[in-house]
């Protein structure tokens, strides 16, 4: 299998709002994720924190969110960082990510063209604080883990959501036809992605609530 999501994809774009299609988010704010990815796995990835992300799933939690058994994990490299995928029922996939919040912010002048693009200004502090990070990493700097944690949340505000938010869940292309839904976290200077990818469509209602669940499941365990 392949990374279904590039590294620019799994940083959030203020942009069309999950709840178009009718579905209630378990988060308040819901925006949808960037494009998919075609670059294929490597099959060894740099060391994280987080050590093996094939370790931050159970095959139990896989079956409850992609269906099938489970135990089909895959390991990858996505950008340079460790991923995992697991193949679930049907054309189903689900696939993890995590790193630190540092590295997250590595991809942010990606971001902030797609926050330009959409157009998104309800948080002018917020975004400037993005533009001001964005212009370090473009001269080759990094951004601290915990403050690129709080730039995660000045991002889920542009996009909606209350301000301090550190979590939420995206369906692409809308609620009503989505073929992807995608839950992002960022706390103690870690992100952590889970997505579950169909391309014939998800089912409805949309398992936004079990994603969730399993999203902080897998983020705690890379905590630690």
């Amino acid at each position: 299998m392949r990374p279904l999501l590039a590294l620019a994809g799994l940083l959030l774009v203020a942009g069309c709002s999950a709840g178009d299609g009718g579905a209630t988010p378990s988060e308040p704010g819901t925006t949808g994720p960037g494009p998919s990815s075609s670059a294929s796995p490597s099959a060894s990835g740099s060391s994280t924190a987080a050590g093996d992300p094939c370790s931050l799933l159970t095959a139990a939690e896989v079956a409850r969110i992609a269906g099938g058994t489970g135990q089909s994990a895959e390991p990858g490299t996505l950008a340079g960082h460790p991923v995992c995928q697991w193949k679930g029922a049907g054309d189903t996939v689900a696939q993890v990510i995590s790193l630190r919040a540092s590295d997250w912010a590595a991809s942010l002048p990606q971001v902030i063209a797609g926050v330009r693009s959409a157009g998104a200004g309800s948080d002018p502090e917020g975004l400037a604080r993005l533009e001001k990070a964005s212009g370090i990493v473009e001269r080759g700097g990094r951004v601290a883990d915990g403050e690129a944690c709080g730039l995660f949340s000045d991002l889920l505000t542009i996009g909606g959501q209350a301000p301090g938010s550190d979590r939420s869940i995206q369906a692409y292309p809308s609620s009503k036809d989505a073929q992807s839904l995608t839950a992002q976290l960022c706390t103690d200077g870690r992100f952590t992605s889970l997505a579950i990818v169909s391309p014939s469509g998800l089912p409805t209602p949309l398992p936004l609530d079990e994603v969730s669940a399993v999203a902080a499941s897998a983020h705690q365990r890379s905590l630690g």
